[in-house]
C-alpha cells in the first residue's frame, strides 16, 4: 500500500507461457473478481465496470476495471458511480498479474443543488473537442453513457472535491469524462 491510499500488487514470477488457458472478457472479470474477493478488497460498494482485451497482447490477456459506488451523494437519491474510485486487475490467461486499488472514503455532499445536462449534450460535447483536435475522423463507437463522478486527483492531497460527470465509454474501452455542470470535457483519467 502506498501513501494516499494506493494499493499495488505485482506477480513476480513470469507470465503462463502461451496463454494455455485463453479466456473470455466474462471469464477474465470472474478471475479478477475471485482475486480480489480472495484478499477482501471487492467490498460492497465495488462493481465490475467493463473489461477489455490488453494491446498489444495475446489472446486471453484482459484488463478488467472495476468503479467503486455510492449511495449518499445527491443526484436523484440513488447509487452513483465514483470514476475517481477504481480497481484496475491484469488477468493472463487464467491468473492476476498486477492490480490497482484507488479507493475513496467519500464524506458526503457540499454545495448547492445544480442541473445537470443532459447526455446528449454531453456527446456533442465530446464530437466538438474531438473534432477540434483532429481524432476520430468523425466517427465514435459509444458503447456506454453513465452518470456518475470525478474529480482530479491532487498528488498529495487527502481531500478534494469531486463534482458529476457524464463518463463515455467507447467500444474499446477508451473513456472520455464531460463536466455535467458546463459540458466541458476533462482529460481521460
Amino acid at each position: 500500500m502506498l501513501p494516499q491510499g494506493l494499493i499495488l500488487y505485482e506477480r513476480r514470477d513470469a507470465a503462463p507461457a502461451g496463454f494455455p488457458n485463453a479466456l473470455d472478457a466474462r471469464t477474465a472479470v470472474k478471475v479478477a473478481e475471485d482475486f480480489l474477493r480472495e484478499r477482501g478488497l471487492l467490498t460492497p460498494d465495488v462493481r465490475p465496470d467493463f473489461a477489455v482485451p490488453s494491446p498489444g497482447s495475446p489472446p486471453g490477456h484482459y484488463q478488467v476495471y472495476f468503479t467503486q459506488r455510492h449511495r449518499t451523494l445527491p443526484l436523484l437519491g440513488r447509487e452513483w458511480p465514483l470514476f475517481s474510485g477504481y480497481v484496475g486487475v491484469e488477468v493472463s490467461g487464467d491468473t492476476v498479474q498486477a492490480m490497482e486499488a484507488f479507493l475513496l472514503d467519500v464524506e458526503g455532499p457540499a454545495g448547492r443543488r445544480r442541473r445537470v445536462i443532459p447526455a446528449d449534450r454531453a456527446l456533442r460535447a465530446l464530437a466538438a473537442h474531438l473534432d477540434r483536435r483532429g481524432i476520430g475522423e468523425g466517427r465514435l463507437l459509444v458503447d456506454r453513457v453513465e452518470l456518475g463522478y470525478w474529480g482530479k486527483t491532487v498528488p498529495g492531497g487527502a481531500r478534494w472535491d469531486l463534482a458529476p460527470h457524464w463518463r463515455l465509454l467507447t467500444k474499446d474501452g477508451k473513456s472520455y469524462l464531460v463536466d455535467a455542470f458546463e459540458g466541458r470535457v476533462e482529460e481521460s483519467p
